[in-house]
């Protein structure tokens, strides 16, 4: 039998950090996707010019990781931008 694993969904303490972070860097929250149930280790995409996919990791220290959103931005863009058209 597979074991499940409860879903982390998103609460708006948690939205409003993830603001403040990306925030902190100039990027508008019109271009976030942020998905509602957090999952692994957490992800940053840049899906296309001015919008990125977010993901938070599903543990429970998450200052780590909004610690690491510039980094996380700057890797996204990069590697769109590495992309063949």
């Amino acid at each position: 039998m597979m074991e499940t694993r409860p879903l982390r969904a998103l609460d708006q303490g948690t939205m409003e950090k993830l603001f403040e972070s990306t925030d902190a860097l100039g990027v508008s929250r019109e271009s976030l996707r942020v998905a509602l149930v957090r999952d692994g280790s957490g992800e940053v995409r840049r899906v296309r010019r001015g919008l990125y996919e977010i993901t938070l990791p599903e543990h429970d220290d998450l200052a780590g990781f909004f610690a690491r959103m510039p980094e996380l931005i700057r890797a996204a863009d990069e590697e769109a931008e590495a992309e063949p058209v």
